[in-house]
């Protein structure tokens, strides 16, 4: 699927390239943007039983992560939010103190997001970094013998 949604895109900027964890962009002669999103729905990638404060660090955690792998550091984020109308201020407000909680750990700003209905808690993170272009890691760089790490459930 995402191979045909590459071919469909076509992008025309030579560095930009669809597969890695992050979009890479040019910035300038020394510097590149990594920009990724993340996207956590209620029933698959938590549940209504699991702690909103840790489901907050985790949605923001996996973006930081995709920056991680590209060898860069996340600067600014902002967070989209699918609520139902059973979610109450408090739960949101949980929910917040996880993301804040992870933005401080890793010196990332918050900066904005966007909220809407959802019949589902719905968690869309975009995240901005960035790598010096000497330093950056892609998919496309790994090699036989390389070291490769797993987290979480597989």
């Amino acid at each position: 699927m995402i191979e045909s949604i590459k071919k469909m895109l076509k992008t025309q900027a030579r560095s930009i390239r669809i597969g890695d964890d992050c979009a890479v962009l040019p910035f300038n002669r020394k510097y590149v943007l990594l920009f990724t999103c993340d996207m956590l729905i209620e029933n698959v990638d938590f549940t209504r039983q699991d702690r909103l404060y840790l489901v907050g660090r985790k949605s923001l955690g996996a973006s930081i992560s995709d920056i991680a792998a590209c060898a860069g550091l996340p600067c600014y984020a902002q967070i989209s939010l699918g609520l139902s109308r059973h979610m109450s201020v408090s739960q949101v407000r949980e929910l917040y103190r996880g993301i804040i909680s992870e933005a401080g750990d890793f010196k990332v700003k918050v900066v904005g997001g966007d909220i809407s209905s959802s019949d589902k808690l719905v968690i869309d993170v975009s995240l901005i970094g960035m790598v010096e272009r000497k330093n950056l890691v892609r998919r496309t760089g790994a090699r036989k013998g390389d070291t490769i790490f797993v987290s979480g459930k597989f």
